[in-house]
């Protein structure tokens, strides 16, 4: 696709996207088969490097997917996108605490989340106009509700119970009982 021998309809970015989370799967699973001591702190940070770049990208699929007319979605997909990527450099800066960070980062991710299920109940209740595929929108919110278990389990590791708050999974009303 890079390189104009193969055309489709997915962005280059959503394909280098998908490629990161197979090689971070591959890289677990490898991980399991070494048996090695693991450190966990380091381990989150990694984590929260990776997901944070990925749930950033997601924002902005989600930005560029949504009809031009669907401005305010489109600024809050992208004020996400813009709060990932400092969540991020603040990772890689190592400069604040990793209480600090993963504090920060249930409150974003509870937020994206949150936005995630109610653009899924809009996009399948037809009431916004986009070309985001329901089947997509329910995936983004799958990762949106994986990084957020993996940080009230690091944030419970770290001792930061009385941090986490609010509900461990997001889902939009259509499939609440």
């Amino acid at each position: 696709m890079l390189s104009c021998r193969l055309f489709t309809f997915n962005f280059p970015l959503l394909i280098i996207h998908i490629r990161r989370e197979a090689l971070l799967f591959i890289e677990q699973l490898e991980l399991l088969q070494r048996r090695g001591a693991i450190d966990f702190a380091q381990e989150v940070i990694a984590q929260k490097i990776f997901w944070d770049l990925q749930m950033a990208e997601h924002a902005q699929f989600i930005a560029h997917l949504l009809d031009p007319t669907e401005a305010v979605l489109i600024n809050e997909a992208n004020n996400f996108a813009r709060l990932f990527f400092n969540l991020r450099a603040q990772a890689e800066s190592g400069a604040n605490p990793l209480g600090e960070l993963i504090g920060q980062e249930i409150t974003a991710t509870s937020n994206l989340c949150n936005f995630k299920a109610t653009a899924e109940e809009l996009i399948l209740g037809c009431r916004i106009k986009s070309i985001i595929f329901p089947l997509l929108a329910d995936h983004l919110l799958r990762e949106a509700n994986h990084f957020l278990r993996i940080l009230n389990t690091s944030g419970q590791i770290f001792g930061l119970g009385n941090q986490l708050s609010g509900p461990l999974i997001c889902s939009h009303s259509l499939f609440k009982h």
